[in-house]
């Protein structure tokens, strides 16, 4: 990319990630206000809002694996996205255990949704790629809605302020990264996976994102000692780097260049979500030794 159609790039996506943070903002406050005066509502704004790009996000990945030459079954794969980012929600209210000796509650629920799959496939008319279809179906339903359904349980489990420190120690780390990067990266982080990754953008990106969360967790009155906040930004920083660079595994496979035409500026929605989607079970186990 010539230094004028970069410059152009960089212009773009400062432009439409101030908007779409200034739109977030709105849909945070407003879940943050809805918890403080009423609990029976707490985060359906945000649910919404990761429900509706997770089914983007899910249509993107139709296009990715199509690119493969696989196939993913349409009804079966929605409904099991949304029944799991969903699931923090609706989960609580038909009062199934999920721990303990009586903990299956989970496993039943896997268990029908991998039932739900194979009927789905069983009303196609190809038979000889059954296989592929189902296994790509399963890959994105875990992937997006394990993923989001994590995001969730983040902002339930441990409040809002936390969850602004999830959201802004992964962001702010890849908003870094691509900054620094573009500026003065010269040595490949994993070439083959991502050429426009570099060291200097990752330790850049890590900076940035520690800088912020020691920053947030201070306005956010975040009682935690300065080295719990450095721990969570640097190891959430790492986690969400090695997301994104999952997701460029899948486009590199796949032979595409961005995931979707949504926000093409920043290659789709699922390229704004795959940093949150894997570094969220990180995030949930970290959360748990540290707060």
């Amino acid at each position: 990319m010539d230094k004028p159609t970069q410059r152009k790039s960089m212009v773009a996506r400062t432009v439409i990630g101030i908007i779409m943070t200034a739109a977030l903002s709105g849909v945070l406050w407003l879940d943050w206000h809805l918890e403080q005066t009423s609990q029976a509502i707490t985060a359906l704004p945000l649910t919404f809002v990761i429900v509706v790009l997770s089914l983007v996000a899910f249509d993107e990945m139709i296009k990715l694996l199509a690119a493969k030459g696989l196939e993913v079954l349409w009804v079966s794969g929605c409904l099991g996205v949304v029944a799991l980012i969903a699931l923090p929600i609706w989960w609580p209210l038909i009062g199934i255990q999920t721990d303990g000796p009586e903990g299956s509650g989970l496993l039943v629920l896997f268990g029908l949704l991998l039932l739900v799959i194979f009927l789905d496939q069983m009303n196609q008319q190809a038979i000889d790629t059954a296989l592929l279809r189902i296994s790509a179906t399963a890959l994105t339903i875990l992937y997006l809605g394990v993923g989001g359904a994590l995001i969730l349980a983040i902002r339930l489990t441990h409040h809002m302020p936390l969850f602004l420190l999830f959201v802004g120690a992964v962001k702010v780390t890849d908003i870094g990264a691509y900054f620094v990067g573009s500026a003065i990266g010269k040595h490949r982080l994993v070439g083959r996976l991502s050429p426009q990754k570099s060291w200097e953008g990752l330790i850049g990106g890590l900076v940035c994102g520690t800088l912020v969360c020691l920053g947030g967790a201070w306005a956010l009155s975040i009682a935690w000692p300065v080295w719990k906040v450095v721990v969570f930004a640097v190891a959430m920083g790492l986690a969400g780097q090695f997301a994104d660079l999952c997701e460029s595994l899948l486009k590199r496979s796949a032979q595409v260049k961005d995931s979707g035409r949504v926000l093409p500026q920043f290659g789709g929605v699922l390229d704004m979500l795959d940093s949150l989607l894997l570094a969220a079970p990180v995030a949930m186990i970290l959360l748990a030794v540290l707060d």
